[in-house]
């Protein structure tokens, strides 16, 4: 009789600590289950790193008369419709096009299509992105600060597969043009910091793009008509 009584009490204990520690266990089952299928994602906030400017990247801000030297004179020149005017060379080499914007008298971008005499190093035409990672990381965020305000924009898979850019220890930057056929290197535009965030090619998450200044020469063409 005595035993049952023991058997008893032993076994209202148990049920007992079963009862009152059960929510606690259902709880870190619960979360267990939700670290499994919501995992934490790394965070895609680092900045980028610039490397060495190379090739073309060190002409952008120079004199267009220094531009002028290597590439003699434009075979065409046009105004943008705004603050820069475009003018368009093909001394060095038939099969490579190249064209620049200029304010008249510094670079401010360059741009490269096909290959040929111009120097794109560290790049090359028909150099895949895999060939890219080896001279340095694809970044997806870029924060700038223009005029003492910061402004980040965010490369999309889609850009860090097509069009990636690649910045440089000068300043300067560079928008890679992969086709997206054979994955090669076709074209290449190096343009300065103020020219990329106006022309903002890819979408921004703070601050707001400064603007191009619509040419007074085409207002006043248009206030003619």
């Amino acid at each position: 009789m005595k035993r049952r009584g023991l058997l008893f009490c032993g076994l209202f204990v148990l049920a007992l600590i079963i009862v009152y520690l059960q929510p606690v266990f259902m709880q870190n089952a619960s979360d267990s289950r939700m670290t499994i299928e919501n995992p934490i994602k790394a965070p895609t906030t680092m900045n980028y790193e610039p490397i060495a400017a190379q090739g073309l990247a060190e002409m952008i801000g120079e004199p267009v008369s220094d531009f002028e030297e290597v590439y003699g004179l434009p075979i065409q020149t046009y105004r943008s419709g705004y603050e820069f005017e475009i003018r368009v060379y093909n001394q060095l080499d038939d099969q490579q096009y190249v064209e620049i914007n200029t304010d008249g008298e510094s670079v401010q971008a360059i741009k490269v299509i096909g290959a040929g005499g111009s120097s794109l190093a560290p790049f090359t035409m028909g150099m895949t992105l895999t060939d890219l990672t080896e001279l340095t990381m694809i970044y997806p965020n870029f924060t700038l600060t223009q005029n003492d305000r910061a402004i980040s924009f965010e490369l999309m898979e889609e850009d860090m597969n097509y069009r990636p850019l690649v910045a440089f220890d000068n300043g300067t930057f560079a928008v890679l043009f992969f086709d997206q056929e054979t994955t090669q290197l076709q074209a290449v535009t190096y343009l300065d910091q103020t020219t990329l965030l106006k022309l903002a090619p890819y979408p921004l998450t703070e601050g707001q793009r400064p603007l191009f200044q619509v040419s007074q020469t085409i207002d006043q063409a248009q206030a003619n008509l």
